[in-house]
């Protein structure tokens, strides 16, 4: 008598070490990036669930975030914490990157699990006049939506 097969959906979440994505960012090794994505898929998770196009997100790391949404990376993923790739873009102020997911149809006023939108992120780690801030609010972001604490982006601006 044979045992059955394990079969494990392909639907289920991945995860790698962020330290190695880290690595194929910072030097922008495109061909590592590449061979990582076409091994694990192009949204595998590191710890905290975030994605790799959150990673670059976060690092600003524009030619790496334009080539994972080349490759259909999900601008609308949320990881543990109910943050975009977007929320990423506007906390570390990479204008150029927020664009570019914006473009590729991000959601302007996601929020996470506090209820902060990507505009709220900008206004309140940017200065105001900062490029970020314009970026959203030429995408139509809605500085009155309201944290679960009350604060508005229109609070900060």
């Amino acid at each position: 008598m044979t045992s059955p097969v394990l079969r494990i959906p392909h639907t289920l979440v991945r995860y790698t070490d962020e330290s190695r994505i880290d690595t194929l960012l910072q030097a922008y090794d495109r061909e590592g990036l590449d061979a990582l994505v076409t091994r694990l898929g192009v949204n595998v998770r590191v710890s905290g669930g975030k994605t790799i196009l959150m990673l670059a997100a976060e690092r600003d790391h524009l030619l790496a975030t334009t080539s994972l949404l080349c490759r259909h990376a999900d601008v609308a993923a949320v990881d543990d914490s109910g943050k975009t790739a977007l929320h990423y873009a506007a906390m570390s102020g990479a204008d150029g990157v927020a664009e570019v997911l914006i473009d590729a149809g991000a959601p302007v006023d996601m929020r996470d699990a506090e209820g902060r939108t990507p505009l709220w992120y900008a206004a309140a780690r940017n200065y105001p006049d900062s490029a970020i801030v314009d970026v959203f609010l030429r995408a139509g972001a809605n500085p009155r939506l309201r944290d679960h604490h009350g604060v508005n982006a229109n609070d900060m601006l």
